[in-house]
C-alpha cells in the first residue's frame, strides 16, 4: 500500500532541498537514473517554484495535501495557489485537504494576549515591543481577497 507517486511543491529554496534530502535519506526520492530515463525507487519528487509557474506539475492526482492556510486562515492565505493546483491537477472525484476551515474569534483584553509577556523580559523593559503589538493588532485589518 502507499502512494505510487508523491510530488511536493514548494516556494521556498531552502524548504524543497530540506524536503528532498530528507525523501533521499529515507530512500523516498525518485531520482534520474544513469540513463537519464529509468528512476530510483523512491517515488517522491520534490520541485521548488510557485504552483503557477511550475511547468513540471503532474497532472491527474488523487489527492492534493497542502498548508494553505496562513496565521488565523486568512494572513498569508494560500487558498488561491491551491485552488489552481486543484484546477489545473485533481482528478475528477479527487480530495483536496484540509478541505474545510473553521475561524473563532472571542472578545479579549491586554490580558488575553501573549503581549504583557513584553512589559519585562529578563529584567528589561520591552513594553514598546507589547504596545506596538497591540496597536497594530487593533488598527491592522486582515482581509482576503
Amino acid at each position: 500500500a502507499g502512494a505510487k507517486e508523491v510530488t511536493g511543491i514548494d516556494g521556498s529554496v531552502t524548504i524543497a532541498d530540506i524536503a528532498r534530502t530528507n525523501a533521499r535519506i529515507n530512500g523516498l526520492l525518485a531520482e534520474a537514473a544513469e540513463d537519464g530515463e529509468n528512476r530510483a525507487s523512491g517515488c517522491v519528487t520534490i520541485l521548488q517554484g510557485k504552483v503557477e509557474e511550475t511547468a513540471e506539475l503532474p497532472t491527474q492526482v488523487d489527492v492534493i495535501v497542502s498548508e494553505w492556510m496562513g496565521y488565523a486562515l486568512l494572513y498569508e492565505c494560500m487558498l488561491n495557489t491551491v485552488l489552481y493546483a486543484r484546477d489545473k491537477c485533481l482528478r475528477p472525484g479527487g480530495v483536496l485537504l484540509p478541505n474545510t476551515s473553521t475561524i473563532y474569534m472571542a472578545a479579549v483584553d491586554k490580558t488575553g494576549t501573549s503581549t504583557s509577556f513584553w512589559e519585562e523580559v529578563y529584567g528589561f523593559d520591552m513594553s514598546v515591543v507589547g504596545q506596538t503589538l497591540h496597536d497594530r493588532g487593533l488598527k491592522q485589518a486582515i482581509v482576503g481577497e
